[in-house]
């Protein structure tokens, strides 16, 4: 599930199509790889994310179980200069209770 496509467009960054025509694209075609499979909370800041979509932000996430049959990912993604300690506690909330919601 995606969420919140519209506060991202409305930052700087994404102004200008040649920075956010990747990530829409990615977001339409593989929505997965928005994230990628982790038992730890991971913080990707640009270049360091393995999908070039992204290479223009940031991901912030965090993992969540479902019963015993899965794990799900949280995840926040924004601009490079976000405030990642914040963006970091409220992604781990998040993920803790919908932990508690599912198990």
């Amino acid at each position: 599930m995606v969420h919140g496509l519209s506060r991202l467009i409305t930052e700087p960054e994404f102004q200008t199509s040649s920075e956010l025509r990747p990530l829409l694209e990615l977001i339409d075609e593989q929505p997965g790889a928005l994230v990628h499979s982790s038992e730890q909370p991971k913080v990707w800041i640009g270049s360091e994310h393995p999908q070039s979509a992204l290479q223009a932000c940031s991901v912030v996430q965090a993992p969540y179980r479902v019963g015993s049959e899965g794990c799900g990912q949280v995840a926040l993604v924004g601009p490079m200069r976000m405030a990642y300690a914040t963006a970091r506690a409220a992604v781990q909330r998040v993920a803790r209770h919908l932990d508690l919601l599912l198990n």
